[in-house]
């Protein structure tokens, strides 16, 4: 598998290339015919200019078809490249993590900026690289890719009312760049990066083959996000009171509800009661399933804040959870009356990811008229981050959110992916989510389906993973308890 992935000319054996994976409760719809793991190994390894030449190939390629079916032309030029220092300097750009600004120099060799990013010098990322993967991840990873693409490029071609024949073509395409461009250089991003910059690469690949022409992918992300808030909202509204124990609970295995229960969160306008019932039965279920619960310690770690001022900086997931951890903390606010909470969100939506706008509708509804009066009295606060990744890299964070991390008493970190990416090793640090995909089951050590609300004190991280070693959070935790006695 490790042949496959980083030597030249490879091919992975057809019988270990099952049926598509499931993204967020999603398979592709359409027959291909064809996967990302039969696309890769045609794809050989090149210098960067060459590479370069191809991929631009490809996005000509696509162009034509585009033209030809719809009448419109690229508005966003790619950039030129005559020599490998150009090519360079035109791949940086265009992956770079940074929003591009694809202003009138962008056309000009050589002249144009990627904010100082080097798409060439990402090792060392959390949780491991693909080279240190192991073989069943990194097969289930190839697997995802190719998933994911295929059911990105699908909801495209329905906006654009394209012919199925079109979306098998576009996904081909995407299969094909996305190959050159991390086995360029010898496999460089191939061998070093992790999922975090994976998701980021397809996702910048498929925005620059449609350019400007499907309805802006932050448009249709903040459209989804609202619904899933809504449906959270009106389900939660229908909670007479909560206690801490209760709003824990919906905020950790809630996340897993939205994809485990998509249909009934479709359909709760229908017949609200139904999805009440459904979702209490599945939290009730789920709730017995804790498999790291340290929500004692946390109350514990903040109990001061009835006199003393205590600050916590929460970083959200994903929209439709992140309703239930703001009631939360608006529960939390009110019953400790010194404390302080700063949230901190995207200022642009990724993925599933709650974003600014997202935050601020959620913080206008009449449910949280209190956490509202909190942000007016400066009990709460908001700082946004500006990352392109499914979940923050601390190397790219903002200046506002490393100066709020040192003020804080504790930090609240929500979602698997998060605690995947986002180690703390100098804070007192909470993870809280559920177990359930490949990597938080091994990085966790417990069972999927089960809950984590994992205390991970100052000097510590919540796993570690090396090339000859993987120490879980089971096991991490495990370690700490025994120390103490």
């Amino acid at each position: 598998m490790k042949e496959f992935l980083f030597t030249p000319d490879s091919i992975l054996p057809l019988e270990n290339s099952p049926e598509p994976l499931s993204v967020k409760g999603q398979q592709p719809a359409l027959a291909y015919g064809f996967s990302f793991l039969q696309i890769y190994p045609t794809i050989p390894s090149l210098d960067l200019f060459e590479a370069y030449r191809q991929m631009k190939a490809l996005f000509w390629k696509t162009d034509r078809l585009l033209f030809n079916r719809l009448s419109v032309s690229r508005k966003i030029p790619l950039p030129l490249a005559s020599t490998r220092e150009e090519a360079y300097s035109a791949l940086n750009f265009l992956f770079s993590i940074h929003p591009p600004n694809f202003a009138a120099p962008f056309r000009v060799p050589g002249k144009i900026s990627s904010g100082g990013f080097d798409l060439f010098s990402i090792e060392g990322k959390k949780p491991f690289s693909f080279e240190m993967a192991t073989t069943d991840k990194l097969l289930h990873s190839l697997h995802w890719i190719d998933s994911n693409i295929k059911l990105q490029i699908e909801k495209i071609g329905i906006n654009l009312n394209l012919p199925d024949m079109d979306v098998k073509l576009l996904v081909e395409t995407a299969f094909s760049i996305y190959s050159y461009l991390i086995k360029a250089t010898d496999f460089y991003l191939a061998r070093n990066m992790n999922f975090n910059y994976s998701m980021f690469f397809q996702e910048r690949i498929i925005s620059i083959l449609f350019d400007q022409l499907s309805i802006p992918q932050e448009t249709l992300l903040l459209k989804e996000g609202k619904l899933v808030n809504d449906v959270a909202l009106n389900l939660l509204q229908q909670y007479v009171s909560f206690s801490f124990d209760k709003l824990t609970t919906l905020s950790v295995f809630m996340g897993v509800a939205w994809v485990d229960l998509n249909a009934v969160q479709k359909t709760s306008h229908i017949d609200l009661e139904h999805s009440m019932q459904t979702m209490d039965h599945f939290l009730d279920f789920h709730s017995r399933k804790w498999c790291i619960d340290h929500r004692n310690h946390f109350l514990e770690d903040i109990k001061e804040a009835d006199t003393i001022k205590k600050t916590i900086l929460c970083i959200l997931d994903d929209n439709g959870e992140s309703v239930f951890d703001l009631a939360l903390f608006q529960h939390l606010l009110i019953d400790y009356p010194k404390l302080e909470v700063v949230f901190t969100v995207n200022s642009f939506p990724v993925s599933h990811n709650i974003a600014l706008s997202s935050f601020k509708y959620l913080l206008d509804t009449e449910y949280f008229r209190n956490l509202n009066r909190f942000f007016d009295q400066g009990r709460a606060r908001l700082i946004t981050e500006r990352q392109v990744f499914r979940s923050f890299e601390t190397s790219s964070l903002m200046p506002s959110t490393v100066q709020a991390l040192k003020k804080a008493d504790l930090i609240y970190i929500k979602g698997a992916n998060f605690f995947e990416t986002f180690q703390l090793k100098n804070f007192l640090t909470y993870y809280a989510f559920t177990a359930h995909g490949y990597t938080s089951l091994m990085l966790t050590g417990c069972p999927k389906g089960s809950g984590i609300f994992a205390r991970i004190p100052y000097g510590h991280e919540g796993f570690y993973y090396s090339a000859h070693q993987i120490t879980n959070c089971r096991e991490v935790v495990n370690s700490l308890n025994q120390k103490q006695r």
